[in-house]
């Protein structure tokens, strides 16, 4: 039977009480990491269900994540990149009303006093918000995790302690060979892939997180990411392991500095991941394996490791879920979700929208979402993210973004160093397309998808409508007749 992550902190604070558990920009030893853990979850408000904390990176971060979890409270992290009106929305959604947070200019209605950090690094602030009207979550929840989806307001998965802890034992039975050693936190700890595949999964292996304050890890703004302090703080760090999203490999992979001989595994996700990117990563010496999940199953489905890997391919399933393919789309069973905040119970099966396939040994394939579907005016059914994928393939094309729904031929949005690469890349990208999935015209814009100007999502997915929304204009003349 797993074990529970609160029952092995404790034991492995009683059993190697000065071994670290936190390292990097703070150092703390387990017995002192599961004493504040203690101190924290006794100091909680007592009228609250829900506690949020919005703070970056830190031991304080993870205390207080475990604190909510000792003191069975349910917990919401709360992404610092999500915009006011996100945040607002979470916090209405669940009906919490205390925020733990160094940014309290961003709560300017609530009442504010000091909470300790038990480092002392950071100015942490409790924050106490009016009241709102109470709000019924699903039974069993233990952490809310707000997805900055790619359509609407982002939407509250509740999930089950359990299911997260499953999903930690598992990628450690599949990263079997590299489990272990320390955990680089590369990505913000509100994102659940972090906060799962990342912290949780390591202290089950017996790991050392290393945090630092995102900043030193070239994280710029909601969008910014610099790959110099990255490979430093990587190679400061001495990691093992660390996960990374597809943009972020691409600029180490620009960078071109070999991996720190300490990294045994790279895990990348959130995003399809261009071939060409994953094929310059390992010829640099990164050990890089393409996963895939979700929110609504705990985070990883499926991860490619040593021993079960085959490039293209978003590896195979863990042995915590069930996958099959129904009518294109893939489907996961096992691990499922309890509800969406404010919204019905979900269902096992999880239909995740993902078109997909799995081959005769099992590795999973994505090809695209169901919703993203393109029918064009001569009937071809076309997933942009094929074409997407095919063209980012090419070194001229940094993003790009491929539509024609209902017209005759496909069009594209690009971001390239230049009009003669952009080019370049069209034709050697058509010239590995079906005639009815070649990309017949185009437009170079100078302005990148982000986060911040609302055409990515936080894992680094397009949001289509939203993308379809800002550049009308410009979409509009590449299907007006010449």
């Amino acid at each position: 039977m797993n074990e529970r992550l609160i029952e092995h902190i404790q034991g492995h604070a009683a059993a190697h009480p000065d071994a670290l558990a936190i390292t990097g920009h703070e150092t703390i030893c387990w017995r002192k990491f599961f004493e504040n853990i203690t101190r924290s979850s006794q100091s909680l408000p007592a009228d609250a269900g829900v506690i949020a904390f919005m703070m970056d990176n830190s031991s304080d971060w993870l205390t207080t994540d475990l604190a909510c979890l000792m003191a069975e409270r349910i917990a919401l992290p709360l992404p610092a990149f999500f915009t006011d009106t996100q945040i607002q929305h979470a916090l209405v959604r669940t009906g919490c009303r205390h925020v733990i947070t160094d940014q309290p200019g961003r709560f300017p209605h609530g009442l504010q006093r000091a909470w300790p950090s038990h480092t002392g690094q950071q100015a942490l602030q409790l924050v106490t918000l009016p009241a709102t009207p109470a709000v019924t979550l699903p039974a069993g929840t233990a952490k809310i995790t707000f997805t900055s989806g790619s359509t609407g307001d982002p939407k509250g998965v509740c999930l089950a302690q359990p299911a997260l802890e499953r999903t930690a034992h598992a990628l450690n039975e599949r990263m079997a060979e590299c489990a272990t050693g320390t955990h680089l936190c590369a990505l913000p700890l509100a994102v659940l892939l972090e906060n799962i595949a990342g912290a949780y999964r390591g202290w089950f292996a017996g790991s050392s997180i290393s945090l630092w304050p995102l900043a030193t890890l070239g994280m710029r703004g909601a969008s910014g990411f610099d790959a110099t302090p990255f490979h430093d703080t990587l190679v400061r760090s001495a990691a093992a392991t660390v996960i990374v999203l597809p943009q972020m490999l691409s600029a180490l992979v620009a960078l071109q500095r070999p991996a720190p001989p300490s990294l045994r595994f790279m895990a990348v996700g959130g995003a399809p991941l261009p071939a060409h990117t994953l094929l310059s990563a390992r010829a640099l010496g990164y050990p890089v394996f393409e996963g895939y999940g979700l929110s609504e199953c705990g985070s990883v489905v499926s991860l490619n490791a040593p021993g079960h890997d085959r490039p293209g391919s978003i590896g195979k399933p863990l042995s915590h879920v069930r996958v099959r393919i129904e009518d294109d789309e893939i489907s996961v069973s096992g691990n499922p979700c309890l509800g969406y905040a404010g919204e019905a119970v979900h269902t096992d099966p999880v239909a995740t929208g993902d078109i997909g396939r799995l081959d005769d040994e099992g590795f999973l394939y994505i090809e695209g979402r169901k919703t993203n579907r393109i029918v064009t005016a001569l009937g071809r059914n076309i997933s942009p993210e094929w074409v997407e994928s095919t063209l980012q393939g090419q070194p001229g094309i940094r993003q790009c973004f491929v539509t024609g729904h209902g017209q005759a031929y496909l069009g594209a949005l690009l971001v390239s160093a230049d009009a003669h690469s952009a080019t370049q890349a069209i034709e050697q990208a058509n010239a590995q397309l079906p005639d009815y999935a070649q990309v017949k015209r185009w437009q170079c814009i100078d302005e990148g998808f982000s986060v911040t100007n609302q055409c990515l999502t936080a894992n680094g997915r397009l949001r289509r409508p939203q993308i379809e929304q800002h550049y009308a204009t410009t979409i509009a003349t590449l299907f007006t007749s010449r």
